[in-house]
């Protein structure tokens, strides 16, 4: 019924290092295709993919969705969050058990943090066109678990963007923080989420806090990350790095003009975590506690849209 994971144990086979700044990297990860019934495809990270070096990534879906597949459904433990491409033909629509409705258009963030529990579901807003996005599910420490649902919303037009201190690519700052531009989003487990398009071929630093992972997800043709340029990501492919010493350190993406990379960075949650579906936990009684708590029907109630 459950699956143990053990806390956060350094993985991956590659490594930079200079005194004691260190960055490990995972291997260069190709996505696991996946479907759910016609309307539906995704490319798939893992966290099991990862050697422990995407916590407190979970997973990550670069979905195209057509028509509605997932009817609303609970979450606890972690947060769910939604980040729509500025290409999508088409938009979500958000409900959810504390009453809300909101619109997910091209380029918009929908950030659902689940904690005790709550009950979602997003569906296209007219059949057919592509929605095409990011699916990213992040853990939660303990101290957030049994805290209260929220929600954080950021629309397209409200991002900031701001040019690579050596104006390479443009990077706008979904969440968090990228040098000195912070977002209107400043989520209660620190979380950068930023999406870089390169205007001229070349580098572009990313730092790494100690004890900080960053997930770099290729979007465009091949692209070159870490010291020497020696990891090659195609598309679609992703890696994970965390900095695993006493001080700041960074590294560098290579890449050429017009190339479009993802990039999710956090802080390591050095917990245990039970998984039972749609809930994360970081003990079997704490994970009995939501059970216990949806079964009684404590996340509230949302009804199909077809059925209100």
């Amino acid at each position: 019924m459950f699956h143990l994971t053990l806390p956060f144990a350094y993985g991956g086979s590659h490594m930079s290092k200079k005194q004691d700044q260190l960055i490990k990297w995972s291997d260069v990860v190709e996505p696991q295709k996946a479907t759910h019934g016609v309307g539906f495809t995704a490319f798939r990270h893992s966290d099991s993919l990862f050697g422990g070096l995407l916590n407190p990534v979970l997973n990550i879906d670069h979905y195209f969705m057509t028509q509605p597949t997932f009817p609303p459904h609970p979450h606890a433990g972690f947060s769910a969050i939604t980040y729509m491409f500025e290409d999508s033909e088409n938009g979500f629509l958000n409900r959810d058990s504390l009453g809300n409705e909101i619109i997910i258009n091209p380029g918009d963030l929908h950030w659902t943090q689940a904690a005790k529990g709550i009950l979602h579901e997003e569906t296209p807003l007219k059949n057919g066109p592509v929605c095409h996005g990011l699916q990213i599910f992040i853990n939660l420490p303990k101290k957030l678990k049994g805290t209260e649902p929220k929600i954080y919303h950021v629309d397209n037009f409200e991002a900031p963007r701001v040019q690579s201190s050596n104006d390479v690519a443009q990077v706008k700052v979904v969440t968090g923080q990228f040098e000195n531009t912070r977002s209107l989003v400043q989520t209660d487990w620190p979380t950068d989420l930023l999406q870089l398009k390169w205007l001229r071929d070349g580098s572009v630093t990313i730092d790494l806090n100690p004890r900080q992972t960053s997930f770099v997800l290729n979007l465009s043709e091949a692209i070159t990350v870490g010291e020497g340029n020696r990891l090659i990501l195609s598309k679609y492919s992703g890696i994970a790095a965390c900095n695993v010493g006493t001080e700041a350190s960074r590294f560098e993406i290579n890449a050429p003009k017009g190339s479009n990379v993802v990039i999710i960075r956090s802080q390591v949650i050095d917990e245990p975590s039970i998984f039972h579906g749609p809930f994360v936990a970081t003990d079997s009684q704490e994970m009995n506690r939501i059970v216990d708590r949806y079964r009684r029907g404590e996340f509230g109630n949302l009804l199909p849209r077809n059925e209100e």
